[in-house]
């Protein structure tokens, strides 16, 4: 079922979960201001200096309607492209991931051209692996965007020769309520060990046991103000 959000943007609620995908204050703002914003990587794309050499690792868990994954890129283009990019983006839901990639899905009817592109056209590796590349117009770094199907857990724990240790975690799964799984202590221990030293792990949902998890797992966080009637979001910082 369609929903239009208060900033316009288009999200759908999800009969299974008995959840919209996003708030209801905005699926676009609270990309932006959550994900890109509040965790600092919109600044870093803005750098006039950075190491050349650097590739920064994204993983965005549920991708969902591709709202974090497309902020992303959209605030890697908007820089000068100092670094090269990759996102990991991971997703349960084969059908929803078949919609976004026609750009025709009725969520994406006020997307601007841009996005409708940067959807399309993924290179198929496996039947749950997917590809895409992007090159910066300025400095022709490379932003390489990875889509994974299939339950989260199980994509961690089978391809740890495969996936990067990450500079960002976009924690973006149903809540805590409907998706357990993807918020306890063990899930969190995955992501730790998937994590570079200092990562950044933003999330919209601040929880006792979120937090307790968080800090079991040697995060450190603190309760970031949001733009929406949502009063805190989640901003933590792996210890080492």
């Amino acid at each position: 079922m369609l929903r239009k959000t208060n900033d316009g943007s288009l999200t759908l609620y999800n009969e299974s979960f008995n959840e919209l995908y996003h708030s209801e204050d905005g699926a676009l703002l609270e990309a932006r201001s959550l994900y890109i914003m509040g965790s600092g990587f919109n600044s870093l794309c803005l750098e006039e200096k950075t190491d050349l050499n650097t590739v920064i690792k994204i993983c965005d868990v549920g991708l969902g309607l591709g709202y974090n994954a497309l902020s992303t890129l959209e605030a890697w283009f908007s820089g000068k492209g100092l670094f090269s990019l990759e996102i990991h983006s991971l997703e349960q839901d084969k059908k929803i991931f078949s919609e976004l990639t026609t750009a025709k899905a009725s969520w994406q009817e006020s997307w601007d051209d841009s996005w409708c592109e940067r959807v399309k056209d993924f290179e198929e590796i496996t039947p749950s692996f997917f590809k895409k590349v992007f090159e910066h117009p300025i400095s022709r770094k490379k932003a390489l965007w990875f889509v994974h199907l299939g339950e989260a857990k199980t994509l961690l724990k089978e391809n740890k020769e495969k996936l990067p240790h990450f500079d960002f975690i976009w924690q973006d799964p149903f809540s805590p309520k409907t998706s357990p799984g993807l918020w306890d202590k063990e899930w969190f221990s995955l992501l730790t060990k998937f994590s570079t030293k200092n990562a950044t792990l933003m999330t919209y949902s601040v929880a006792r046991s979120v937090r307790d998890s968080l800090a079991e797992n040697n995060w450190s966080f603190k309760k970031i103000p949001t733009v929406t009637k949502k009063k805190v979001w989640l901003k933590a910082t792996k210890e080492n």
